[in-house]
């Protein structure tokens, strides 16, 4: 309204030439300050007018209706410099000391200088497209550097994917995303304000990240370009190889001598190798197993021992540094069985014993082909052999029956029979699935029945036994074995005469059979009894040594009794003449016998005392001689009073009969 009524006609609307008027009055007036002391300073300096840089006003439209126009905007350009001119040094450092309302300072620095910071539209912002103009809408301080490029940084953002192959150089799985970052690129006095990636046979992509999956095998080159706000620009790049395709992988099995095998005896030592297999990048690792549950072994070389025989396939597992793998198979690899197996019969009972015609089962599943750990020993073997008694090594092929030298049969678990008591040796031969044989042997014995003479006794006594008189033995028949015998005689015999043939039906084992042989007219003389048992051999028994019982007796002569009465007197005459000498001794002092006697022997001795010498000597040895001689016949006596004993028994024996008859 101002400008109508001063420089105008004042109808309330402005025209083209009052417009003119009010720019050519700014320009009239010139700067309002024309010193920069209290408006701004550039590090530090105050800055005059310079009137022979120019001064430019440039007003917006504000023709037409003074009510309906806008405000007027002024914009001075004019220029200041310093007193003592102006030094480029690194960095500006500008303070805006005061603005009236509504006043704005647009800088224009030099354009090897740049604003390094946005303060935001109430404060100051950098012009949009040219960081070296700054608009300051008030008062404040910021500063302005010398231009610097960025720098670009391209690092993976996903490096559990990429396998690093030299510097800026990495290998991708083809089946993994691509995964990088420019979050390391950064702006020394600015800021980046452009990511642009470039993958070749591709395309461009943009951000501070690239999230991309690679269309096909090979190398791609890609590059990250960054643009600062100076419009500075920085490039990085980096090298990614794209693995679609496993390795090629060669393998082959060596035995101790270096040559190649596709077969090995158990327990050798073997080289497993997969030195020529080859990569389109590098391969990473190489993993080995054998089939044999014993693990893995990692190695382009490794070392391997079979310790049980088989056929095995035999895996390697080869992987490249992108994780592309590819497994080769070795496929039935042959380890020979060359150890036999072994032999086994279980135990038969606890006492390794069987009674005859008992059905005892052999079996030999314990047998087995041994293998490194016991728990995958084989049991099932291909072939079992038996032989029930002292094998000549002549082997039936099938099962027989008949109970000859070579009886046998065939299987793991067999049952047999025997008929005769006895100890046996059982024999077992195994054979494994590669011909190896082993063989076992076992002792049984098989009880019978065992008949011996537990007892035999003689009536009357040994010692006793006399010519004529009966002879009564009374024999025990006791059976020891596990078997009851049946159906056999004992024979009795006296000096080769049978005076007994007992039969015996039957006879359970620990049970004790007893009967009676009687030989009513012994004959005198040594005679041999012999009990035989089942001289026949009707019964089979354990033993047969111990069927015969032997034993010697002596029958006397039967005495006259003439003889007996002779020798009752003399025992009689002994009786009265020991009575008589004890009485003589004990009333007289001597015994009138042995005086009488000593008195004939010193009339012997005196015709002889002058070749002898003195008698007295001789007497007493004379007396020693009969003290010496008197046991001897008291010895005689009583040995022969018991057979006076038994013909007065006998006697009287006869009288009896004599009496009933």
């Amino acid at each position: 309204m101002q400008i109508d009524r001063s420089l105008g006609n004042g109808d309330l609307v402005i025209d083209n030439t009052e417009m003119q008027r009010f720019v050519d009055y700014l320009k009239a007036i010139g700067p309002r300050k024309h010193l920069t002391d209290g408006y701004f300073t550039i590090n530090g300096k105050v800055y005059e007018y310079d009137p022979e840089g120019g001064f430019e006003v440039e007003v917006n439209d504000i023709t037409g209706p003074v009510l309906e126009g806008e405000m007027p905007q002024v914009v001075y350009t004019f220029s200041y410099v310093a007193e003592e001119g102006f030094e480029n040094p690194e960095s500006i450092q500008i303070d805006v000391l005061g603005l009236d309302s509504g006043e704005k300072l647009k800088f224009f620095l030099p354009e090897e200088y740049e604003v390094i910071e946005n303060f935001g539209e109430d404060v100051g912002m950098i012009d949009e497209g040219n960081v070296s103009i700054f608009t300051a809408y008030r008062v404040f301080s910021f500063t302005a550097k010398v231009k610097e490029e960025p720098v670009a940084k391209i690092t993976p953002a996903r490096a559990d994917l990429l396998r690093f192959r030299e510097e800026k150089s990495y290998v991708l799985n083809l089946d993994d995303p691509l995964n990088l970052t420019a979050k390391e690129s950064y702006d020394p006095v600015g800021e980046i304000v452009n990511y642009t990636w470039a993958v070749p046979g591709v395309g461009e992509y943009y951000g501070e990240e690239l999230n991309i999956t690679l269309p096909s095998d090979g190398e791609y080159n890609i590059t990250l370009t960054v643009t600062d706000s100076s419009s500075l620009t920085s490039t990085d790049w980096i090298l990614i190889y794209a693995d679609g395709v496993g390795p090629a992988v060669v393998a082959f099995i060596q035995n101790e001598t270096g040559v190649n095998v596709t077969s090995a005896d158990e327990d050798e030592t073997l080289t497993f190798n997969a030195t020529l297999s080859t990569d389109n990048t590098e391969i990473d690792t190489y993993v080995w197993d054998f089939g044999d549950g014993t693990g893995i072994i990692t190695g382009d070389v490794v070392y391997h021992v079979f310790r049980d025989p088989g056929v095995y396939n035999i895996t390697v597992n080869v992987t490249d540094i992108a994780g592309r793998y590819t497994i080769y198979t070795i496929s039935g690899f042959v380890v020979r069985d060359i150890t036999p197996p072994v032999a086994i019969i279980e135990p038969i009972g606890t006492e390794n014993a069987v009674d005859v015609d008992e059905n005892v089962t052999f079996n030999a599943s314990q047998s087995y082909d041994p293998r490194e750990d016991p728990e995958d020993w084989v049991y099932n073997l291909t072939l079992y052999k038996w032989d029930f008694d002292e094998s000549d090594g002549l082997w039936w092929e099938n099962n027989k029956t008949t109970p000859d030298s070579n009886e046998g049969a065939i299987g793991k678990v067999v049952v047999h029979t025997y008929s005769r008591p006895g100890f046996y040796t059982i024999t077992l031969n195994v054979t494994d699935s590669a011909g190896h044989t082993d063989q076992t042997n076992y002792t049984l014995e098989v009880r019978g029945a065992d008949l011996r003479v537990s007892f035999v006794e003689y009536e009357p006594a040994e010692g006793k036994i006399t010519e004529g008189k009966k002879l009564v033995l009374t024999i025990n028949i006791t059976n020891k074995g596990s078997v009851k015998a049946e159906g056999f005689t004992v024979w009795v015999k006296v000096g080769g005469k049978k005076i007994k043939s007992e039969y015996i039906s039957s006879l359970e084992p620990d049970a004790t059979y007893e009967f009676k042989a009687v030989w009513k007219n012994p004959t005198a003389g040594t005679k041999v009894v012999k009990v035989e048992i089942d001289p026949i051999d009707a019964v089979l028994e354990s033993d047969e040594d111990n069927n015969v019982y032997e034993h010697t007796i002596k029958i006397k002569e039967k005495k006259s009794q003439l003889t007996t009465w002779l020798a009752v007197g003399i025992g009689v005459l002994i009786l009265i003449y020991i009575g008589a000498s004890k009485y003589y001794r004990d009333q007289w002092g001597y015994e009138p016998i042995l005086e009488l006697f000593r008195r004939e022997g010193g009339k012997k001795e005196k015709g002889s005392r002058k070749e002898k010498g003195a008698g007295g000597k001789e007497k007493k040895k004379g007396t020693g001689k009969k003290s010496e001689k008197t046991p001897k016949k008291e010895e005689s006596e009583e040995e022969g009073a018991p057979e006076e004993e038994e013909e007065k028994a006998e006697g009287k024996k006869d009288k009896k009969k004599g009496k009933k008859k």
